[in-house]
């Protein structure tokens, strides 16, 4: 490590890889209104959490990651650029990797936000078109 880089601070991942695991996956699925799938084995191909709805209806599956390197400074430059040119809009930086499909990184909040699990803030305009779910028929 160079002397110009602090180490990054993992004090709140500390405990046990699998408690600091199970704490990230109870975060996430907080914030997309579930549980955590608790009775799952170590290497289990099974998902975090179960799928949730957006508001428009469609199924979102998400998946909890934890590392303890840092973001990379390149992902962080690009929402920070985000930011700087639209104040108050949600940042979105879109990844095109050789010869991959595109991926969009997003702050956790801002996602929740714009798929719809988190009321707006106080004082903001409340939506009432309401959620149908969608049917397999």
């Amino acid at each position: 490590m160079s002397r110009d880089k602090k180490p990054f601070d993992t004090s709140e991942l500390g405990g046990s890889k699998d408690k600091r695991v199970a704490r990230v996956e109870r975060r996430a699925a907080g914030l997309v209104g579930t549980t955590r799938h608790k009775l799952r084995g170590r290497h289990d191909a099974s998902p975090d959490m179960p799928a949730v709805r957006a508001s428009n209806g469609d199924a979102i599956q998400c998946d909890a990651k934890s590392r303890r390197e840092p973001m990379p400074k390149w992902v962080l430059d690009g929402l920070a650029a985000c930011k700087r040119y639209t104040p108050g809009a949600h940042p979105v930086l879109l990844v095109y990797p050789l010869g991959g499909k595109p991926v969009a990184i997003l702050p956790a909040e801002a996602f929740a936000r714009l798929a719809g699990f988190q009321l707006p803030q106080a004082g903001e305009q409340l939506s009432l078109t309401p959620v149908k779910e969608k049917t397999d028929r």
